[in-house]
């Protein structure tokens, strides 16, 4: 995962960020915003570091981040290839749509469309990850309940 990648999740790292870096608050986080130059200025004055060794640390961040991206982000593979296809595919349908409506609704279709096609692919996220790749029931899915015998 690229840091694009981490901005772009970075509501979703913030705890772990909170993890790697006890002493930045909340609201340190949610100002800086996924912004990586950002992240390692705030870093090496909060803890009296130097600019490399705070550089350091952002870059075990990342690789933790990168050894862990399934579980902090709730993504199979298949999943996150679901809620990328949805958003091109919603991009594609809303730029055609869009077309009739000449240049400026080609590309507002597209941005709609993506909008749309991302939110639908959520969902689909959500379906797929309920399975292995096999087709079998993911095991980190909770057992359905069971109706009680007596």
């Amino acid at each position: 995962m690229n840091w694009n990648e981490i901005e772009g999740h970075w509501t979703t790292l913030k705890g772990k960020a909170k993890e790697h870096f006890g002493d930045l608050t909340d609201n340190d986080l949610t100002e800086i915003d996924g912004k990586k130059d950002q992240l390692v200025g705030r870093i090496q004055r909060t803890y009296g570091i130097t600019l490399e060794e705070a550089e350091t640390r952002v870059n075990h961040f990342v690789d933790d981040v990168n050894n862990n991206k399934d579980r902090l982000l709730n993504l199979s593979a298949d999943g996150e290839a679901a809620l990328k296809g949805g958003g091109v595919a919603g991009a594609v349908v809303g730029a055609i749509a869009g077309s009739a409506l000449g240049a400026l609704g080609t590309i507002g279709g597209a941005i709609a469309g993506g909008a749309v096609g991302g939110a639908a692919s959520a969902a689909a996220v959500e379906a797929v990850d309920k399975y292995d790749s096999d087709g079998s029931p993911d095991e980190k899915q909770p057992e359905p309940a069971r109706p009680q015998v007596d």
